[in-house]
């Protein structure tokens, strides 16, 4: 399957995992609604703080996550379009990759206990989410505004990340 073949088969699974999200309410939590990023403070390893982060939504049912954020520090510029589709040069491919890796997409269920959830994803841009652990966060909700805070993955240099979000719906 080309690239191109990938990143169709992905966006589709995301799409109709959404679709699914949305029938499939459950029982309300604290999580419950729709929550934009609005900041992100990164400390250790590529520390940073971005004010205003490219759009960036988690939704929450009363059992089913789905989040898309593009972890970026402006906006991404479109591509050009490949010379020969069917045959990327490896330039194209590279280009593509870093153009792609800072998207995150996944879909799954959660579970709270206290201020801490746990996150099964279901169906994600990266496999490696899915057959990996749980991913357990830390949260706090004052008012409309979330704050997410989570630890770098095993292996990779040590930051933590505090997402902060205001609920939209």
């Amino acid at each position: 399957m080309t690239l191109i073949g990938r990143l169709t088969t992905v966006a589709l699974v995301l799409v109709g995992a959404v679709s699914l999200v949305a029938q499939n309410r459950g029982t309300p939590t604290a999580l419950t609604g729709a929550w934009r990023m609005t900041r992100i403070v990164i400390t250790g390893a590529d520390a940073g703080t971005f004010n205003n982060p490219e759009p960036a939504f988690y939704l929450f049912t009363g059992q089913y996550y789905n989040l898309m954020t593009v972890s970026t520090s402006g906006p991404r510029k479109a591509l050009p379009p490949m010379k020969d589709p069917a045959k990327p040069t490896e330039a194209e491919l590279r280009a593509r990759f870093d153009h792609w890796n800072p998207v995150t997409a996944q879909t799954g269920t959660y579970r709270i206990s206290g201020n801490t959830v746990t996150l099964r994803p279901l169906a994600a841009k990266s496999h490696n989410t899915i057959e990996g652990p749980e991913l357990v966060r830390q949260f706090k909700i004052e008012g409309d505004t979330l704050t997410w805070v989570f630890g770098s993955l095993a292996g990779q240099p040590q930051s933590t990340t505090t997402n902060t979000l205001t609920r939209v719906e």
